[in-house]
């Protein structure tokens, strides 16, 4: 009798955290679709150029015409959103609807699908029901999220969904090398965190990197190897070679010099490209040491966000990501929530909460990290 009325309240508990779920998913649509003809026209004036092209004559040329017609700025990541977009844009098209609800429709399905896979992921770690929702809530209702997808149109959430859809895989080496494949494909900065999955995987799944490694190449092969063969001039130029030079000095930098009312050195002005080369894939080998990939992910995305020049707020879905996933667990979830809280409520100066994030790299990295712990230990031995 006990048995059967425990499986009764176990089934009204599920019952009542999936409809608090939808219900949390309800409100969030509800904020999203009043932003529904909202977008940055500038940057979405090429996701719809790009996918006009797509599946017709000379389609693989669109990298090589942006460069050969002069322009400033075009499409700066790699092909694989156009390609998700493209279908639904002439379905559309068809229907006599705006063309940014075609963004719109696939943004906010990612979004939706990103709180359902942070919920599995705070479920696999430890988490309650309750609070695994919690998590996924905080995604939903990030002001860093909501502006990105729900008023600029930007498609970070599909690269954030098929990053944790990766995490959530990570016991099948295959699958996991085609979601961060596919994440790279959809938004270029993942590629700091899918090297360093890779060479986790090299390290501490020495059995899995193979197939981990054909999984992304075969999304490299599909999405991205024609481009290269068409013109890799014209690719490399649209992804990496036309933001350079962007930004004046470190948020950091600058972060100090606000907070002490002086000027920025001269000598500390201008681009600094060089901060993001050396510091992320610094962090990325150092990292790799952890064998907590979630922990290893989130140190990443702190570095990353640190190094950038230009912060907006697409820019730092990824480390927000990183943070709720390695945050998804018992003994960090209170912190994680405090730390939203802060955020989301506008109570810090927007430089305080980047000494936070100063201080809190700082933290990561010293605290234990099994790099300086094996050197130590090396040296000792030796002696």
């Amino acid at each position: 009798m006990k048995t059967g009325m425990s499986g009764i309240a176990t089934d009204k508990s599920k019952i009542f955290v999936a409809t608090l779920f939808v219900v949390v998913c309800l409100l969030a649509l509800s904020i999203r679709i009043r932003l529904v003809d909202s977008y940055h026209v500038g940057d979405l004036t090429h996701f719809f150029s790009f996918s006009e092209t797509l599946f017709g004559r000379n389609h693989f040329d669109y990298y090589s015409r942006e460069l050969e017609s002069g322009a400033i700025f075009t499409y700066a990541h790699l092909p694989l959103f156009p390609y998700m977009l493209s279908p639904v844009l002439a379905v559309i098209q068809g229907l006599g609807y705006p063309d940014i609800w075609a963004v719109k429709v696939l943004v906010y399905f990612a979004d939706i699908a990103v709180a359902l896979t942070l919920y599995k992921l705070a479920m696999r770690n430890g988490l309650k029901e309750i609070q695994a929702v919690v998590v996924a809530a905080m995604w939903l209702f990030c002001p860093w999220v909501i502006d990105s997808s729900a008023m600029q149109g930007h498609v970070v959430s599909f690269a954030v969904l098929f990053s944790l859809l990766g995490l959530l895989s990570d016991r099948r080496g295959w699958m996991a090398g085609i979601w961060w494949g596919l994440a790279v494909a959809t938004r270029s900065e993942f590629l700091f965190p899918a090297m360093l999955i890779g060479l986790q995987y090299a390290i501490h799944r020495k059995d899995l990197f193979k197939s981990f490694f054909m999984g992304g190449f075969a999304v490299f092969v599909v999405v991205v190897l024609p481009y290269v063969i068409r013109d890799f001039s014209g690719l490399s130029w649209a992804v990496f070679g036309h933001l350079q030079g962007r930004g004046d000095g470190l948020p950091i930098i600058w972060v100090f010099t606000r907070l002490t009312g002086l000027e920025m050195p001269d000598g500390l002005r201008g681009s600094f490209d060089w901060g993001l080369r050396i510091f992320v894939p610094l962090s990325i080998v150092i990292a790799s040491f952890d064998k907590d990939s979630h922990k290893a992910f989130f140190k990443v995305g702190i570095v990353f966000t640190l190094s950038m020049m230009v912060v907006h707020s697409r820019y730092l879905l990824m480390p927000f990501a990183a943070g709720l996933a390695y945050g998804a667990r018992p003994k960090l979830f209170m912190f994680s929530v405090l730390i939203y809280l802060c955020h989301a409520s506008k109570m810090l100066d927007r430089e305080i909460e980047y000494l936070l994030w100063f201080g809190l790299a700082i933290i990561l990295y010293m605290s234990k990290l099994p790099l300086w712990n094996n050197m130590g230990a090396a040296f000792r031995s030796r002696v």
